[in-house]
């Protein structure tokens, strides 16, 4: 990291897939009065290293790095096996043959978000595992018709997704830092992250079963996932439909590379840093407070906060298709790329006449769709596709 920063921007998270958009507050009534002051822009300046992030009208990060001295290219590739991780209590024979475990699965998002854990879901169950979905309210019918149990974390799906369309990127626009949105949203990930702990301790609110989680699966939005496993002295397992662990094989989704004299794996695997840093200025004081009111743990800091979880190698496990993304060369043994989870809603549909017929007299068709996600202009999104 720079030895030393300066920063003008207000700090925000939004993970995108799952529409959840937090900004911090504290610029939030300087950015309409201080005209001088560049809101949308952060500068980080070290002995070694120059960048600068700022955020273009999408919301998305734009970022430039200026490396004043050498560095070596990032090998893509594991070279030395003595890189992998050495994991334990592995068992490729009798690996099913474990004790039935009470599982919450922590999921902020949209549908198309907690649709792939109720197939993972129904699967642990079938392994004989009891399984806890803990996301919206909204979600509750549609996991209990899973045959699944719910817990209500709190949060707005609807509230997610409308921010998303107005703030498609990692960061805020200028007008939701004025209009009251950051309030709002830090307000909701606070409610979520709460609703996340009682998740893995509180009695069913409507049949009154309790319920104590022995392992914690999670997708990183919900933000409370290592926190709540750190207390519990819990296995946790995160999640996710898109690549979110650094690696030099790409930079990270949500942030565009302008410029860099780095060697493109160095500048890849530092977007992701950025991220990182961005994400904990903008809801660090907020997990803080629960780790330390909520769960009796020390507070983390501007070094240890952001990239925990790859600090502490939580495994992860990629539920995307390896074909469609293949696992780069230096993700380590405790991160998976397995496939999609499916949940087979549509296994006695049969399709119009008309439909059927132009599936059949052609070569099979490519379907391109956005779940939840608003566009502004269809026309032109589909003008692009084709």
């Amino acid at each position: 990291m720079p030895d030393a920063h300066r920063h003008t921007h207000s700090h925000s998270l939004h993970e995108a897939g799952m529409g959840t958009q937090i900004g911090a507050e504290q610029h939030e009534s300087n950015a309409a009065g201080d005209k001088s002051v560049n809101y949308a822009e952060y500068v980080s300046q070290g002995d070694n290293l120059d960048s600068v992030a700022s955020v273009n009208s999408e919301g998305r990060i734009s970022v430039q790095f200026d490396l004043k001295h050498g560095m070596p290219e990032l090998s893509r590739e594991r070279t030395d096996s003595s890189d992998d991780l050495e994991e334990f209590a592995i068992d490729k024979k009798q690996w099913k043959d474990c004790p039935t475990m009470n599982i919450v699965i922590m999921i902020v998002g949209s549908r198309g978000d907690v649709q792939p854990y109720v197939a993972l879901g129904k699967e642990l169950k079938k392994d004989g595992h009891r399984v806890r979905i803990a996301s919206h309210e909204t979600f509750r019918s549609f996991v209990g018709d899973a045959g699944l149990e719910f817990y209500n974390i709190g949060g707005d799906p609807q509230d997610l997704m409308s921010y998303m369309v107005k703030n498609p990127g990692l960061m805020p626009g200028l007008e939701s830092l004025t209009n009251g949105d950051i309030v709002r949203k830090r307000k909701m990930l606070n409610e979520m992250i709460h609703g996340c702990w009682d998740a893995c301790h509180s009695p069913c609110t409507v049949t009154g079963q309790s319920f104590a989680a022995d392992a914690i699966i999670s997708n990183p939005p919900a933000f409370a996932h290592v926190h709540c496993a750190e207390a519990l002295g819990i296995p946790l397992l995160l999640s996710f439909t898109m690549p979110w662990t650094a690696t030099a094989a790409f930079p990270h989704p949500l942030v565009n590379i302008l410029n860099s004299n780095v060697v493109p794996g160095v500048s890849n695997y530092l977007s992701y840093a950025v991220a990182d840093i961005l994400t904990w200025k903008g809801v660090g004081d907020i997990i803080n407070t629960f780790r330390t009111n909520e769960l009796g743990l020390i507070p983390l800091s501007i070094r240890s906060g952001p990239a925990y979880t790859d600090r502490l190698k939580i495994p992860w496990t990629y539920c995307m298709s390896p074909t469609l993304v293949p696992k780069p060369e230096d993700w380590k043994t405790n991160i998976d790329v397995v496939g999609f989870y499916f949940l087979d809603l549509a296994s006695k549909y049969e399709p119009p006449p008309d439909l059927s017929n132009w599936l059949s007299n052609g070569e099979p068709p490519v379907y391109i769709g956005f779940g939840s996600v608003v566009v502004d202009d269809p026309a032109a999104m589909s003008g692009k596709i084709l």
